[in-house]
């Protein structure tokens, strides 16, 4: 007869399921000025690709240019194509090119000149990438207003409008969209402390939600991040909130770019003074904003060393941001259905990334773009299936199918999809299972502590050299079962006793298992095997919070004894920082 068993869980887990593209980053090329006749991307400070993926433009703000590269698809690589600088040919609007952006039909790219106050056009031929001059928009011209120190440019997802940000006007700029010519004609300014209007002094950058509904402002001069409403008609904004640093939404001193995550549930904003990125609820009807957490440099973190662009990946997994005026790129882990947003995975230094200012994802998320003072970095994601463990994943056979221990998502295949038979049972009351989810995913961490039916130490079989565990859990949700696997393989990290093993591993590879005891039990409820990890490698499932009952099956891939205890009844208590507390016992 299976005993009740109690058992605590404090923290609502945070869910990962590993995508084709895993994280890891890693170095394809890197193209610098007056190398290899590059030209125009001196100071470099932002990039846009074109929606088929075919070109890269960079502006440099040194050069009062933009630069034209041509892209492979398969490699990420770039090949110079042309630049058009300002003076030059007619051009005019560039000096101090600070951010661009291209149409979403791909016909027009839009560059701002914070040295000129103005927006210039671009004609883009779509088969070479290479671009012809339109116009020029410029403050204080053609009742043009807002565009002094313009900074920042985007266009509307339906290619009707343009919005640009001038810093030194602490305001956003917004034009109607001519889609055959491309040329603009003003609506409207949004100022800071005009009819109401807060959190866009020295605005950063700027974005819009994926419906278009929204338009989100990074305010370096506020600390804050602005959110206004759109007329889908006439482009003209509505002020709606904004949110500056404070003990309710810390993490934004600095406030350097933001971004909108492709499902519009998340805005995340890049705090650079307070070396953060802060995450929001979005509200999807309204485009307010809800504080959700921050994830900031310290302990485990070693990135986030004054953040300054930030992207997303198209699959909403990942975020990478590089630090202003330092050669850091971090790697964060996005999970959309967890509270907490974002956990970091990764710091990297790729050469030539000193005063990286701009950052942006290829539309399959294959390749990263990142700008320097005088250099672009490629780089390339890691992606299941390719032969390398990138660092979210748990493996990488060098392939995508299943059933070869090796999941399509480079999961571990340690676990049955169903319940094995006839595994020891433990004593009422005598099990404990503790998931702790903290903000930051560095310290998140796991223990199973199991006393119950009697067993030898013959029965662990020999971890030192043959005998791996595995760690399975089950639960009643419908999702993909189990939830979670651990692997503790055979090896080093155990060490003999005479009452059975003890495990330690201070490298916390592959899954994140630090400390493991197996200790022989000639009685029910003396036998006790422990588990215990902690930190990002754990790779917390999906599918939360549990749905009960839940099962946790440990395996001994030597002898095929399994120990198992199971949990009935679940309480879910708010937590602190971020995170939730659950506890729950057995029936």
């Amino acid at each position: 007869m299976r005993a009740p068993t109690r058992w605590i869980v404090a923290a609502l887990l945070l869910g990962v399921a590993t995508p084709l593209h895993a994280g890891g980053l890693s170095l394809v090329e890197v193209q610098t000025e007056g190398s290899g006749g590059v030209d125009g991307i001196g100071g470099g400070t932002a990039v846009a690709l074109s929606p088929d993926g075919a070109h890269v433009y960079v502006t440099g703000r040194d050069d009062n240019a933009v630069a034209v590269f041509s892209r492979n698809s398969g490699t990420g690589g770039l090949t110079f194509v042309e630049l058009q600088r300002d003076g030059v040919g007619g051009v005019d609007g560039l000096a101090g090119a600070s951010g661009v952006a291209v149409s979403p039909d791909g016909g027009h790219v839009y560059v701002t000149g914070a040295q000129d106050n103005a927006v210039a056009v671009f004609s883009r031929n779509g088969g070479t990438g290479a671009l012809t001059f339109v116009e020029v928009e410029r403050d204080g011209v053609g009742g043009v207003d807002g565009l002094s120190n313009a900074s920042a440019v985007i266009v509307s997802p339906d290619g009707l409008h343009v919005y640009a940000t001038g810093q030194d006007d602490a305001a956003v700029a917004v034009f109607s969209r001519n889609g055959g010519t491309g040329a603009l004609t003003f609506v409207q300014v949004q100022k800071d402390g005009v009819a109401g209007v807060t959190g866009i002094r020295r605005p950063r950058a700027l974005t819009l939600s994926p419906d278009g509904a929204n338009l989100y402002v990074a305010g370096e001069g506020s600390d804050a991040v602005a959110v206004f409403t759109r007329n889908a008609g006439t482009g003209a904004l509505t002020f709606l909130e904004s949110h500056a640093d404070s003990p309710t939404s810390p993490g934004l001193a600095g406030a350097f770019d933001v971004a909108v995550s492709a499902d519009g549930a998340t805005v995340y904003v890049a705090g650079e003074n307070d070396k953060a990125v802060v995450a929001f609820a979005r509200n999807g009807g309204t485009g307010a904003l809800t504080f959700l957490a921050f994830v900031k440099r310290g302990g485990e973190v070693k990135g986030l060393n004054g953040p300054g662009a930030i992207a997303l990946s198209p699959d909403g997994a990942y975020a990478y941001t590089v630090d202003v005026n330092r050669d850091r790129l971090t790697v964060l882990r996005r999970t959309p259905a967890s509270p907490l947003a974002l956990t970091f995975l990764e710091e990297q230094e790729p050469p030539n990334l000193a005063g990286a200012s701009a950052i942006a994802l290829s539309a399959d998320g294959a390749h990263v773009y990142a700008v320097a003072r005088n250099s672009v970095v490629v780089l390339k994601t890691d992606s299941c299936g390719n032969g390398n463990r990138g660092p979210d994943e748990q493996c990488d056979d060098g392939n995508v199918a299943g059933g070869d221990g090796c999941s399509p998502t480079c999961r571990l295949e340690l676990c049955a999809p169903t319940l094995m038979s006839g595994c020891r049972l433990s004593e009422p009351g005598r099990s404990k299972l503790s998931i702790k989810d903290k903000t930051g995913g560095n310290r998140d961490k796991f223990e199973w502590n199991f006393r119950g039916q009697a067993t030898s130490v013959i029965e662990f079989g020999n971890p030192t050299s043959s005998a791996s565990y595995v760690i399975c859990l089950y639960d009643a949700s419908g999702n993909l079962q189990p939830i979670l696997n651990l692997d503790a393989p055979a090896g080093t990290a155990w060490e003999p006793k005479s009452t059975g093993y003890v495990y330690k591993s201070k490298l916390l590879t592959p899954d994140g298992l630090t400390a493991a005891t197996l200790r022989e039990g000639a009685e029910d409820g003396k036998t006790q095997v422990r588990f215990k990890g902690q930190r990002t490698n754990l790779l917390l499932p999906p599918g939360l919070p549990l749905v009960a009952p839940v099962v946790v099956q440990v395996r001994n891939t030597d002898t095929s004894v399994c120990w198992e205890a199971t949990y009935t009844t679940i309480t879910v208590v708010p937590g602190t920082n971020g995170s939730s507390s659950i506890k729950e016992f057995d029936n």
